[in-house]
């Protein structure tokens, strides 16, 4: 039966905060466990600090857990190649390999088991039908293939939801806006700066925001959409609505994502467990004050991150959103880096 809803996945999306935490709780435990027990990377981490699994009883003593850096995750894969000891899923459960773009440093290779990729795929589903996405609609994606997270997982969501993917890539400006005419795409996929240049490009041509069918947009990689300013130059001159997109290749491409609302990054709560985090006291920020963005997977297999470090800046709110989805939100999406 077609999925009707305003929600891919309601049960998950609008389910009660009290339930949604348990289920976080009972997932943090499996994972803190996991990683204890199977990686030397963790258990030394957690000896030096004097931490055992069974010390994680709240979701609150997340913050016990010292918090994994960048640069360490490259140290470690130095001292142990290629992949380093927080690889957990045994090799015959490994399903792709995609590192970090490598652009302050040597690349951190990430690996997704097989069951990782299924996530992320439907983590992606459900943040393409909060923008509007529908089985049949035309989804141009111009995020890079290859290496880089966003361009396959895109395409995987968009077969899970029966659209239409037209795989172009982020390159070949002048056919990205030939299939905008025909076959007639109705959403984008491409960094903030990448659609732009299509616009500008659409501008020399001649051609109007009018003359295509495009309606709508998802951007990331760049820090999104959740300026103002680039909101507006990327509505205006693609005459789409435009739709913040989060992702980084050490948590995965789909963490979070805005609605129909525009208000805020909704969290994967039930796969990720989000603290903002004081860098000056490492201490818990209060809900809507700015600080470090520290994120844990919940369900990840090959290369699990616990509370890692990513060097973004935003808000929290665990408010309900006028859209009904009930997990938090960063309300003005990532503020800095």
């Amino acid at each position: 039966m077609a999925n009707k809803s305003k929600y891919f996945a309601p049960d998950i999306e609008t389910m009660d905060r009290e339930k949604l935490e348990a289920l976080q709780l009972e997932r943090l435990k499996w994972q803190v466990n996991r990683c204890y027990k199977q990686s030397e990377f963790y258990r030394e981490k957690f000896d030096k600090a004097g931490l055992k699994p069974a010390d994680i009883r709240t979701l609150d003593d997340v913050r016990l857990i010292p918090p994994v850096y960048k640069d360490e995750l490259r140290q470690e894969q130095i001292a142990n190649p290629p992949f380093g000891r927080y690889v957990i899923a045994p090799t015959r459960d490994w399903g792709e390999l995609h590192p970090s773009t490598g652009t302050t440093g040597i690349p951190v290779n990430t690996i997704w088991s097989k069951r990782d990729t299924d996530i992320l795929t439907q983590q992606a589903a459900r943040e393409l039908w909060g923008f509007g996405v529908r089985p049949g609609h035309i989804i141009q994606n111009g995020f890079a293939y290859g290496l880089w997270v966003a361009g396959i997982v895109a395409q995987y969501a968009a077969r899970l939801l029966g659209s239409f993917i037209l795989p172009i890539g982020a390159s070949l400006t002048d056919r990205q806006i030939d299939y905008f005419l025909n076959p007639g795409s109705d959403f984008l996929c491409a960094t903030p700066s990448f659609a732009l240049y299509i616009a500008e490009r659409m501008k020399e041509r001649d051609i109007s925001p009018n003359d295509i069918p495009l309606s709508m947009g998802g951007f990331g990689g760049e820090g999104g959409t959740e300026a103002p300013s680039m909101r507006k130059r990327l509505e205006t001159r693609l005459g789409i609505d435009a739709y913040d997109w989060y992702g980084l290749a050490e948590i995965g491409p789909s963490s979070s994502a805005e609605c129909e609302a525009k208000d805020g990054l909704h969290w994967v709560e039930d796969h990720l467990l989000v603290e903002i985090i004081n860098p000056q006291t490492m201490k818990k920020c209060a809900e809507g004050e700015m600080g470090v963005l520290v994120l844990t997977h919940l369900t990840r297999e090959a290369t699990p991150m616990l509370r890692y470090w990513t060097n973004d800046t935003a808000t929290l709110t665990k408010e309900k959103c006028a859209c009904g989805r009930t997990h938090a939100r960063s309300v003005g999406g990532i503020l800095g880096r």
